[in-house]
């Protein structure tokens, strides 16, 4: 094999795991860059919008959504000469359709596991004592908060390494691998333990299908927005082991730690885990979710027998 086959393969491009390394190393340098000028802005704001700035994780969404938006549109700009809406945020006639998809199933999802808790005895329920207008300005935080999240999240598991992985090694491995990836990255949440690692890397499987799927990232992104605001916000569950008292309901769980996840929350109890592998079922069977014809012509992925070898 010619030394030059370690970088670039049949198709004269740069090998995916290349590109993902690049990817990566710039995005580091970049998120490094604009969250350093950030904190040096905010040091010279007067102390108390300093201390709101600080607290507030919106800006800090923002800026990390937007450097990994940017190191994408470089590498598919001027490494992988093809369109920046090849990522997967591409304007067609089905965003809307998508997106509300992806709202209306997560809430589902996580509506069910409340009413299994609440249902069971495993959980007392007391509504929140907050105005309908400080309600409302909460739900529209919490909207903005948990849609940058999970959209940043999304670019980061299913963005531009995911789909580079998927041209390198093939959906299946790419899904296992960034599913791991994903699970193991919530390790280090407060009360993380087993189950709830391997329900993170199943709503990683879940999640990678939304994009298969679709082939875009409008459906995991509203999936996991979905997700997350209902957990959090409307039911008052712990989010990922991250507990939220502004929510709409407050909860006392007392039920089976293996079952509702204790101070973690739902994800990792075990009612959770049939949730999403149903979930998952339902997505995959199901002939609601389809690609745009828009979204098709943006598909840049090899047929097995191009798929990049070692």
């Amino acid at each position: 094999m010619e030394s030059s086959a370690v970088f670039i393969n049949s198709r004269r491009k740069l090998r995916a795991g290349w590109r993902i390394l690049l990817y990566i190393a710039l995005n580091v340098v970049f998120g490094l860059a604009v969250t350093s000028l950030y904190s040096a802005a905010v040091a010279h704001v007067p102390s108390g919008a300093a201390a709101r700035m600080s607290g507030d994780p919106v800006p800090e969404y923002v800026l990390l959504a937007g450097t990994a938006l940017f190191t994408a549109f470089l590498i598919l700009r001027f490494v992988d000469r093809c369109p920046f809406r090849a990522l997967g945020f591409a304007l067609h006639g089905r965003v809307w359709v998508e997106i509300g998809q992806g709202v209306f199933l997560g809430f589902v999802m996580v509506s069910v596991v409340f009413f299994v808790e609440w249902g069971a005895g495993w959980t007392t329920v007391s509504w929140s004592v907050s105005s309908g207008f400080e309600t409302l300005r909460l739900l529209t935080y919490y909207i903005v908060l948990f849609a940058l999240a999970g959209a940043f999240e999304e670019l980061a598991t299913r963005g531009y390494a995911f789909q580079a992985l998927i041209q390198g090694t093939g959906k299946t491995m790419a899904v296992c691998i960034t599913s791991i990836v994903f699970g193991l990255g919530h390790t280090g949440n407060p009360h993380a333990g087993i189950l709830g690692v391997i329900n993170t890397m199943l709503a990683g499987v879940w999640l990678s299908l939304a994009y298969l799927k679709t082939r875009s990232l409008w459906l995991p992104t509203g999936l996991h927005t979905s997700w997350n605001l209902s957990l959090g916000f409307v039911y008052g569950f712990p989010v990922s082991g991250m507990p939220y008292t502004q929510s709409m309901v407050r909860l006392d769980d007392h039920g089976p730690v293996l079952l509702t996840g204790g101070a973690y929350g739902p994800e990792a109890g075990a009612v959770m885990t049939l949730v999403v592998v149903l979930g998952t079922l339902f997505l995959w069977f199901s002939g609601n979710f389809r690609p745009s014809e828009r979204a098709i012509a943006l598909w840049h992925t090899p047929a097995p027998a191009q798929i990049e070898k070692a």
